[in-house]
């Protein structure tokens, strides 16, 4: 069962998205505040956390990077039922992986959750330039003249380089 805390002062409406989320398979928490909710993260793990952006006269803005900290790993979301531009794109620059306005379905908040999180997997120019290096380097023989030549380079930058990786 995916686990989910639920972040959010209004009640009711916490307790509905409790009975609909967990008919889908999400095992709930409820914290009605952000001193609460890290009690609960502490203890329950969350995998998913969906966050209101106010809870009564709180902005839990500033609270998106200490839940992403004390929960590496969730997925957070943040739930706002008033929504404008520069809050979603300060939520996301905080750590937050969406941001939905009010009113949110159970259905678009679950597809939401649901949503594969992209990976960063892409390597750096100066790993792709080091391999290249190495493979020359190694087609060579070790023979750094050679490889430089091979690779455009002047034998003393090569060999700096080579001391960089």
């Amino acid at each position: 069962m995916k686990k989910l805390l639920i972040i959010e002062d209004d009640e009711i409406f916490a307790a509905g998205l409790i009975r609909a989320l967990s008919r889908r398979g999400f095992a709930c928490q409820m914290a009605t505040t952000t001193n609460i909710a890290r009690e609960i993260c502490d203890e329950f793990k969350p995998e998913y956390i969906l966050l209101d952006l106010n809870l009564g006269d709180e902005n839990s803005q500033n609270y998106i990077s200490l839940l992403k900290n004390i929960c590496p790993g969730s997925t957070l979301v943040v739930l706002t039922g008033y929504g404008t531009i520069p809050s979603a794109v300060a939520a996301i620059k905080d750590g937050a992986d969406a941001y939905l306005t009010k009113p949110a379905t159970p259905d678009s908040i679950e597809k939401t959750l649901n949503e594969k999180k992209p990976q960063n997997n892409a390597a750096s120019l100066w790993d792709l330039e080091n391999e290249h290096i190495i493979k020359v380097l190694g087609e060579c023989g070790g023979n750094i003249s050679q490889a430089a030549i091979k690779l455009g380079l002047h034998r003393r930058t090569l060999q700096r380089r080579l001391k960089k990786i």
